[in-house]
């Protein structure tokens, strides 16, 4: 008797994406966009994409295998796999809660 594969607990069928605007001093937007968890690495199709576009006077640089670019519109990370994914979002965090710690630091 075959007996089929034990169904994850969370997929996604298609893409989820989103935007975040910000307009101060500089304007522009991050954009997300995921198909999520795909049970696997690279190879399984799961991907997280996470650009930054620049609307006017965001300042941005990439710094890639050493050598740096000038960011004129929009920078792109994109991480395939399903433990790419997972890393990117615990960096994420990361990130998140070290500067806000900074912030309360500075205020």
């Amino acid at each position: 008797m075959l007996t089929e594969p034990a169904e994850p607990d969370m997929a996604i069928k298609g893409e989820i994406s989103g935007t975040h605007k910000w307009d101060r001093e500089c304007n522009g937007a991050v954009e997300f966009c995921t198909n999520g968890p795909q049970g696997g690495g690279a190879g399984h199709g799961g991907f997280l994409e996470v650009k930054f576009t620049n609307g006017a006077s965001t300042a941005l640089e990439a710094i890639v295998d050493g050598k740096k670019f000038d960011v004129r519109e929009s920078l792109t990370l994109r991480f395939l796999g399903d433990a790419e994914m997972e890393v990117a979002l615990e960096c994420f965090e990361f990130l998140a809660s070290k500067l806000k710690a900074i912030q309360e630091i500075d205020a």
